[in-house]
């Protein structure tokens, strides 16, 4: 039986991170969870505590959002090529511009982040209600948790993905099989559908959304990310709100 096939919860441990143990180790092991969308959907979701789950979106929504945004964001360096680094003429030191670029990464999926989660907690909350044997009755809660502890899968997700970016920057200049290609995109799609797996089974399971209505609960967010993506960023015909800020790929850029 799947977690959250039966109605009582009140049986399904909490997240390695809430748990006992070294703290680097329970960090680790609940991003592992984290790739277990079913497996995690009531566990990361249904608890009456908010702090941990806020801690942990900390400890690494920031680090991978920051090393996301190198690549695609900096002015003075150009990467690809076999791991191949490029220095570009800029009135910007180096390190001024990588910190330039991680802060606008932080910023982009901050935002993208506030509206998904502000939109998620809000349709969970107006068409769920909390499962019997949870440990909290608020479904905003429980809803909270879900996206908080999923948070990292932001910056993995996506054409601008940290997958995608590191294995672009590997990639030979010349390479031009399809097949590369398709697996370079792969790493941005899988971390994107584990994501809306485990948010549509933390709606149905642990927010008690119905099925047909949770599938409505988590597009509607990740449309509205696509759309604050594109207002700041751009979406390849018109320039975004940050367009002075971003190197010309980004401002090209058509997918979050």
């Amino acid at each position: 039986m799947e977690p959250g096939d039966d109605e009582d919860v009140v049986d399904h441990p909490p997240p390695a991170f809430e748990q006992t143990g070294a703290f680097p180790l329970r960090l680790f092991a609940s991003l592992r969870e984290g790739w277990q969308p079913r497996l995690t959907a009531t566990s990361f979701a249904v608890g009456d505590r908010i702090g941990p789950a806020i801690l942990f979106a900390i400890l690494t929504f920031i680090p991978f959002t920051a090393l996301q945004g190198i690549i695609p964001y900096t002015h003075t360096l150009r990467f690809g090529n076999v791991f191949g680094v490029e220095r570009v003429e800029s009135t910007m030191t180096v390190g001024t511009d990588v910190m330039h670029a991680m802060g606008i990464a932080m910023l982009v999926l901050g935002v993208e982040l506030l509206f998904f989660g502000a939109s998620y907690v809000s349709l969970a909350n107006a068409f769920g209600k909390a499962p019997p044997g949870a440990r909290t009755t608020s479904v905003r809660v429980i809803a909270l948790r879900a996206v908080l502890y999923r948070a990292w899968l932001f910056p993995m997700a996506g054409t601008f993905g940290l997958p995608v970016m590191l294995a672009s920057w590997a990639m030979p200049k010349d390479a031009q099989s399809s097949i590369l290609v398709f697996v370079v995109l792969m790493l941005g799609v899988i971390p994107l559908v584990l994501h809306f797996m485990g948010m549509r089974d933390a709606a149905r399971r642990a927010c008690g959304v119905s099925d047909g209505m949770s599938i409505i609960v988590v597009i509607v967010p990740f449309i509205l990310q696509i759309v604050v993506h594109g207002i700041l960023v751009g979406d390849g015909m018109s320039d975004g709100l940050l367009a002075d800020w971003l190197p010309e790929p980004a401002v090209e850029a058509v997918e979050p």
